[in-house]
């Protein structure tokens, strides 16, 4: 069977915690060093992305701002145009209207300065017809019938556009 000898196990306890000692002295420092320095490295890392992160959360906010102003000062251009339009399309209206209302005038004292020099026109045929008329009748003898047929000879004697 198994027999336990003291010797053995003194020797073996001695052996197990030099090696032991030697490990920590030699392998374990280095790799508790090693651990340390990846677990600060990936501390950093994690720590740098969360600014990133924040920075590019931050800098996002910031764009959005600057896109809804530049629609909002977008908007605000498109409403000045409008009105400007709208202003200038009033204006052009107006313009147009006066312009319009002066042409209508200008005929109206046109229409008036030609019906003037027609009526005049027209007197002065009525006044060298009558004057004919009254010219023939007085040499002729003066009797009804007669009057009549000196008026309709001269009547027909005058040219043709003076009738009509």
């Amino acid at each position: 069977m198994l027999q336990l000898d003291p010797g053995m196990m003194i020797w073996t306890w001695i052996t197990f915690f030099a090696v032991l000692i030697l490990l920590y002295k030699v392998a374990l420092k280095p790799i508790l060093s090693a651990i340390s320095e990846r677990e600060d490295s990936i501390r950093t890392d994690i720590e740098d992305a969360r600014r990133q992160r924040d920075e590019a959360e931050a800098l996002l906010e910031k764009h959005r701002k600057m896109v809804a102003e530049a629609d909002m000062e977008a908007q605000k251009m498109i409403r000045e145009a409008q009105s400007l339009a709208e202003k200038s399309r009033a204006e052009i209206v107006d313009k147009a209207r006066e312009e319009a209302a002066v042409l209508v005038e200008k005929a109206k004292m046109e229409i008036e300065k030609q019906k003037d020099d027609a009526l005049k026109s027209l007197r002065a045929e009525v006044v060298d017809l009558a004057l004919g008329a009254a010219e023939k009748v007085l040499l002729q003898v003066v009797d009804k019938e007669t009057n009549k047929k000196v008026v309709d000879d001269y009547l027909t004697s005058m040219p043709k556009s003076i009738k009509n």
